[in-house]
């Protein structure tokens, strides 16, 4: 989304009204998803590029090459930068906005350390590099093309050593990456070999659990052959039983017929039974085919169904039986049956005033839980009240901190404005006198030394050029020349030496001075020379250097 934000109400160019755009970005929310967003993990950088451009703060510089791309290198380097509230996720790292800041600034501070010994490395190589220049200055020429032979032996071992060292860490990386590649390729293999054991046991599974179904079924089978043989005995021996009680009893041809008719509809109701249990024995065989099929899951469920099936055949039967012996008893039947009638309309009758009664309590435990969230409701109501009003309290307490931080800030920026134009010598109301007195803390009074609004002077001792002794010069100290020229007294008019303002690199006292032959003494390190200066009192010491850093130490780039 684009936010358009007016400058001004006036609708004029080079004219920007800082509160007027402030309170724009208030209303149009983009403040506050701005807090939203600093509140949550809005850097989220990839282990690519996280370990790319911070490694350094945690590995060595020589093995910067192996460094992985993993969420253990991104965790060690922010331990590395002290650095914590963060999270890791599956390819990317979660991390706070000030995250970023404190990781470039660690950064930073690396390279300024990095800055300091490659400094005072190559101070040290060109003293050393100036010492051989000066010894073999004072060589003869046999000397000297000895130290040149001596020079290249010497760097050419080194070289040879350094050739050497680099092909043994190749040869040992390579060695590691060939351990490596084997490593992979054995648990390649053992992968390999674990998932062809599952796939065998899966196999070996699988074959048992067929055999097992077959199995069942040829049981099933044998049992289904068993029981069709038993129903065709017993229905054998009552055709058997009928025949010898129609010949036992001498029956009239009525009774007889009678008889047949009833024996027809108990055979008719026999067959019926029959058919019922073999349907029902096919289905629970059907069944447990089914189940079986499904990994004997509910194998005993199974075997309840079809135990149950069975018994319930054969107690058909047996009414069957019954009602073919005792037909006198069907009056007795109905009447078991009205009974049991009026018995299930009663329980059906209670069953129905439970489930009134069950639906009252369900009623009413309703609407208690309706009564139970409507105080909830209204507790959360209350406490969203009272959060909304802490949230604005903790708005206004972030809007007077910004206020005080923006004005600590701006007091900041006017004191180091005004430091600046006070150290800046090239303003025609700038006073050398004032600004030494500054950099001192208090204001020191010297009769070896006379400083005025742009000018410096007074007596000093400079040491010899080979340090053999102190020679007392007069030196003169003028910001417009941008020079510090010593003479043999006040009225000469040709100075003895002169020291460019611009090649000053600094101006010290040294932790030896109070060793030194002289006392009261500091240095004067130029680009070409380096001035060792003794003042006559550590008064004439201290604003001789600072009127000389209050110089040297300021640049007009710094404006």
């Amino acid at each position: 989304f684009v936010r358009c934000i007016k400058p001004n109400q006036a609708s004029t160019s080079d004219n920007f009204d800082a509160e007027y755009c402030r309170l724009q970005l208030l209303y149009t929310g983009v403040l506050e998803a701005t807090r939203i967003r600093r509140e949550g993990y809005s850097w989220r950088p990839t282990f690519a590029n996280f370990v790319e451009r911070y490694k350094i703060l945690a590995f060595p510089v020589t093995k910067l090459r192996a460094v992985k791309t993993s969420a253990m290198a991104c965790e060690k380097i922010l331990q590395a930068a002290k650095v914590d509230n963060y999270l890791i996720g599956k390819t990317k790292m979660f991390l706070k906005y000030y995250h970023l800041d404190r990781m470039e600034e660690a950064i930073a501070d690396f390279h300024k350390k990095v800055i300091s010994c490659q400094t005072l490395g190559r101070m040290y190589l060109a003293r050393k590099r100036l010492a051989k220049l000066r010894a073999r200055a004072a060589m003869d020429a046999a000397q000297r093309a000895e130290a040149e032979r001596l020079e290249e032996e010497a760097r050419l071992k080194a070289e040879q050593e350094r050739r050497e060292r680099e092909e043994r860490e190749e040869a040992q990386r390579l060695i590691e990456e060939e351990k490596e590649r084997v490593r992979l390729l054995a648990l390649e293999e053992e992968q390999k070999g674990l998932e062809q054991e599952a796939a065998a046991q899966l196999a070996e599974a699988r074959r048992l659990s067929a055999i097992q179904l077959q199995e069942q079924e040829l049981q099933m089978t044998a049992e289904a052959i068993a029981e069709k043989e038993l129903r065709e005995k017993e229905a054998e021996e009552e055709r058997k039983l009928a025949e010898a009680a129609a010949e036992e009893t001498a029956m009239t041809a009525a009774e007889l017929e009678a008889l047949q008719t009833h024996l027809a509809e108990v055979e008719k109701f026999a067959d019926e039974s029959r058919k019922e249990k073999e349907e029902a024995e096919e289905q629970a065989r059907q069944q447990r085919l089914e189940r079986t099929r499904s990994k004997m899951r509910r194998k005993d469920m199974a075997a309840k169904a079809a135990s149950e099936a069975k018994a319930r055949a054969e107690a058909e039967a047996l009414a069957a039986e019954e009602a073919r012996l005792a037909q006198q008893e069907a009056e007795e039947e109905m009447r078991r049956i009205e009974a049991e009638r009026e018995a299930e309309e009663r329980r059906l009758r209670e069953q129905k005033e439970a489930q009134i009664e069950a639906r009252m309590k369900e009623i009413e435990a309703q609407a208690a839980a309706a009564r139970a969230k409507a105080e909830v409701n209204s507790a959360a109501a209350a406490a969203a009240r009272e959060a909304q009003e802490r949230a604005a309290e903790v708005a206004r307490r972030a809007e007077q901190e910004r206020l005080e931080e923006e004005r600590r800030l701006q007091a900041e920026r006017d004191a180091e404005e005004a430091a600046i134009r006070a150290a800046d010598y090239t303003r025609d109301d700038f006073w050398l006198v004032r600004r030494v007195n500054d950099l001192l803390g208090e204001d020191i009074v010297s009769e070896d030394v006379t400083i005025d609004k742009r000018t410096a002077k007074g007596y000093l001792n400079k040491l010899g050029a080979i340090r053999k002794h102190w020679k007392k010069r007069y030196f003169v100290f003028d910001i417009d020349e941008m020079t510090l020229k010593y003479f043999d007294q006040p009225k000469a008019k040709k100075p003895k030496g002169q020291i460019d303002l611009e090649n000053i690199m600094r101006v010290f006292v040294p932790p030896d001075s109070k060793t030194m032959s002289g006392k009261h003494s500091f240095v004067i390190e130029t680009l070409h020379r380096t001035f060792h200066i003794q003042a006559f009192s550590d008064e004439s010491r201290a604003l001789w250097v600072a009127a000389l850093n209050a110089i040297t130490s300021f640049r007009p780039s710094h404006v």
